[in-house]
């Protein structure tokens, strides 16, 4: 009996069985072992990016290249993170008289004075981590958990709740290519490299000396309304205090729930003269009842533990803010004429 003739599969059937067998290897072949030199934070980093770009083009082209290329190839433009260590922050030009002493005026585009991490208490610290970054002195730069809570959030509400680090918001302000952070700017496509430039950052920067030279900038770099930039110029814009360690408990933390939103949170936008012709904020505007958050969460921070009478002091404690200071020059002539020559 002669052997069987082999089947002879048409050009058609063997496209379209090339195609099926390329379809399966696509979507249903179990999903691959990351590659050796691949380290989890990068895993973990190709997820987060993932989650953010649902629904884009962005998402179907990592899947197109490859994650680990995708990666590399939105982190081309990024600037170096080194960078950080270079970064330069805008103070106020102070001219003096001819002794060094006496203080004619000051020139600013921005009110800053900028502080070094040990200048800063870790009662600030601490409410700047509750406030705005639980896991900061942990995480790689962004938080996971946070982002998946975050989108699951929004998709339920259709609201637009955030999941930004620490480290993510100061990436936004100093560390990524001016068109990506202009208005009218493609916001996944943003999302994408600050996440990946904060992983760089963290990497950058590791362990515990790395992640106070990020706070350091943060707290330099941060807009806390009302004209005050930095942590430094807030404590004097709001309470009047020069020096960080003399904030008390109730200051820090308002201080703290500022940076969210800086014109909603504005103090001064609630406050009214009582009848001592202080400036008090009432204790239900929206930015004290945010610093009462924060107080109550204060006990998951990293140094500082409240006494349940620390707390109810703290959360007694009236808002009385200094006042806004008026300009006022000495030997205003010569105070001007310098400044032109600037």
């Amino acid at each position: 009996m002669p052997a069987p003739r082999p089947i002879r599969r048409s050009a058609a059937v063997r496209v379209a069985g090339q195609k099926v067998a390329h379809r399966r290897a696509v979507l249903g072949r179990p999903r691959q072992r990351p590659p050796t030199g691949r380290s989890r934070a990068t895993t973990i980093l190709v997820a987060a990016l993932a989650t953010f770009t649902i629904g884009t083009s962005l998402l179907a082209g990592l899947a197109a290249v490859g994650t680990a290329a995708a990666v590399g190839a939105l982190s081309e433009d990024l600037p170096n993170p080194t960078s950080l260590g270079a970064l330069t922050f805008a103070q106020p030009t102070i001219v003096y008289d001819r002794t060094g002493t006496v203080q004619l005026g000051r020139f600013q585009r921005e009110q800053r004075r900028v502080v070094t991490f040990d200048e800063v208490p870790k009662l600030v610290l601490d409410a700047t981590t509750t406030a705005e970054d639980r896991t900061f002195w942990d995480n790689g730069g962004f938080d996971p958990a946070a982002i998946v809570a975050a989108v699951a959030g929004n998709a339920s509400t259709g609201g637009e709740r955030g999941a930004s680090t620490i480290t993510q918001q100061l990436v936004r302000a100093r560390l990524l290519p001016e068109d990506v952070v202009a208005p009218g700017a493609d916001r996944y496509l943003r999302k994408a490299k600050e996440l990946i430039q904060s992983s760089r950052l963290t990497a950058a920067y590791p362990g515990e000396e790395g992640k106070q030279k990020i706070m350091a900038a943060y707290l330099n770099e941060i807009f806390y309304g009302h004209d005050a930039y930095g942590i430094a110029a807030a404590a004097r814009i709001y309470f009047g205090v020069s020096d960080l360690s003399k904030l008390t408990i109730a200051q820090a933390a308002l201080l703290a729930g500022l940076p969210k939103s800086p014109s909603n949170f504005d103090p001064y936008r609630y406050a009214a003269a009582d009848s001592e012709g202080r400036l008090v904020v009432p204790s239900s505007a929206p930015p004290v009842v945010r610093r009462d958050w924060i107080l109550r969460n204060l006990s998951t921070s990293r140094w500082t533990s409240l006494s349940q009478s620390e707390l109810d002091a703290a959360l007694a404690e009236p808002v009385v803010l200094a006042g806004d200071q008026p300009l006022s020059y000495k030997a205003p002539h010569f105070t001007w004429q310098v400044r032109r020559q600037l």
